[in-house]
């Protein structure tokens, strides 16, 4: 693909068009909501254009979480992702049901479902870097997806937004797109299966190969951003081809640079709308569910995952492993990128 020449489209006219395309592909569009920029997008594309959208779907602990923390829109650590519920979903939710009344509005609460999928199949070892709670929420979805496959079986797909593009400065020169193995979660495409060898066939709505032309645009967009704010080129990650090594950036940067270019390429984002920071542990006690892991009904559950997750990486190389200084396993450290692929040079002051 030409990375260089841009379709000079603007961006809501490029989102409609993969929402257009998903409609004259499939008989029954499903998207995972998580209520955060990525599928407010995309909802908000489909809803704008009167593009039918099927169903939107939502997998939340709501019987386990109720009672055990008060809404904070104040708090932003990862602990008060439970307040993701009360300041950004359940509005959108609200709103989807007077705007598009057709669209069908499913809340799956995956600690109310009686089918344990530690028995029932194999959703936790093909997640990577995922704890049990969030396998348990994977696994909620796709029950739900194996019911509707036996009525509209290919016809069937699943929508999921995921991560921006992945942007470097290479040789401080060009502005260049990579992709990366931990930006989509592995085992959750189109051609992975789940039980009764039902294909889970998600669509990722950005990346994608049907239209591959869209994280071009999106990168396009920040190249004439910075064009305009030349300083701003110190947010991104330099990477120096004579030393194969690409910079670390403090953690303030790093979020400054995620806030640049949410704002860019999702324009009906309101930055306003609560959203926590994410997790630094993903293996056993992220802190997103921290009001789990303190509760007295964790250790039932967790002592058989903790016993099992053991096991598989006992037999993983531990150079492939991220090792806290107690031992503990706490992600794969490994992550895979692709080569660079230059968009222009960087704009000059």
């Amino acid at each position: 693909m030409n990375w260089k020449t841009s379709w000079n489209l603007p961006i809501r006219e490029v989102y409609r068009l993969r929402a257009q395309q998903l409609r004259d592909q499939y008989r029954y569009l499903v998207l995972w909501f998580s209520g955060g920029a990525d599928s407010a997008t995309i909802l908000q594309t489909f809803v704008d254009n009167n593009i039918h959208l099927d169903e939107v779907m939502i997998s939340w602990p709501k019987s386990a979480s109720e009672g055990r923390y008060v809404p904070n829109v104040i708090n932003y650590s990862p602990e008060n992702f439970i307040s993701e519920w009360d300041f950004s979903i359940r509005p959108r939710l609200e709103w989807l049901a007077k705007v598009s009344p057709g669209t069908k509005i499913t809340v799956l609460d995956f600690f109310s479902d009686s089918v344990s999928f530690e028995d029932f199949e194999d959703t936790w070892t093909i997640l990577e870097k995922n704890s049990y709670l969030t396998c348990k929420r994977q696994r909620a979805l796709d029950k739900a997806t194996v019911e509707r496959f036996e009525k509209y079986n290919d016809g069937l797909a699943s929508i999921s937004g995921i991560s921006p593009p992945l942007i470097t400065v290479v040789n401080d020169r060009y502005l260049a797109v990579y992709f990366a193995n931990d930006a989509a979660s592995a085992g959750i495409g189109k051609r992975d299966y789940m039980v009764k060898q039902v294909p889970r066939n998600v669509e990722f709505f950005y990346w994608t190969p049907d239209m591959p032309e869209i994280v071009r645009e999106q990168v396009h967009l920040l190249l004439d951003y910075l064009a305009i704010n030349h300083r701003d080129r110190e947010l991104f990650y330099p990477f120096d081809l004579r030393t194969n090594h690409m910079a670390t950036i403090d953690s303030w940067k790093y979020e400054a640079t995620r806030n640049i270019i949410k704002k860019l390429i999702y324009p009906d984002w309101d930055p306003k709308i609560f959203q926590s920071r994410k997790p630094t542990d993903h293996l056993y006690s992220p802190e997103i569910y921290s009001w789990f892991y303190k509760s007295k009904i964790a250790d039932q559950y967790m002592t058989t995952w903790k016993s099992a997750m053991r096991s598989q990486y006992s037999m993983i190389d531990p150079k492939f492993l991220k090792i806290d200084e107690n031992g503990v396993i706490r992600n794969t450290a490994t992550r895979y990128i692709s080569r660079f692929y230059p968009v222009a040079k960087m704009p000059t002051s």
